[in-house]
């Protein structure tokens, strides 16, 4: 069977596309990869960082401790890995970053209740979406499937 000429264009253009389509999935892997491994990396300090407002058992946090731990923050993003945070994860910094910058100003004293609250809860939403950028809560595609999860 004989090739038209045609056949063999239509062939060359297609070996190229997919080449090409090979060649930037590849690419954008790689960069996804070495991203993930910075992560990987930075994200545990980051981790420690936001623990300073537990669940359980509660700190005792004062308004003065707020200011420092904003600092601790800013500077894990400027020096460590701020440029690796994932749009979801970065908003999150910032309304923690707000937050402790609002309630730093108020005299000194122990948190109220209500704001002792409001700075967990910022600090969980920044690890969640720490674990959300390294898929370290959630399981494997082909598990789920298996288990039906």
């Amino acid at each position: 069977m004989e090739m038209t000429g045609g056949t063999v264009f239509t062939s060359v253009i297609v070996a190229a596309i997919t080449a090409f389509v090979t060649a930037t999935f590849e690419g954008r892997r790689k960069i996804d990869d070495a991203v993930r491994d910075k992560r990987i990396e930075t994200y545990p300090r980051l981790w420690e960082d936001t623990g300073f407002a537990p669940r359980w058992p509660e700190a005792d946090l004062t308004y003065s401790q707020l200011r420092p731990a904003c600092e601790r923050l800013r500077h894990w993003y400027y020096h460590h890995g701020g440029m690796y945070l994932s749009s979801k994860a970065r908003v999150a910094y910032g309304k923690l970053q707000h937050l402790l910058v609002e309630l730093s100003s108020k005299p000194e004293g122990a948190l109220a209740s209500h704001d002792y609250g409001r700075v967990r809860n910022a600090c969980s939403a920044l690890r969640s979406e720490l674990t959300a950028d390294l898929l370290s809560r959630t399981r494997g595609l082909v598990f789920r499937s298996i288990r039906g999860a």
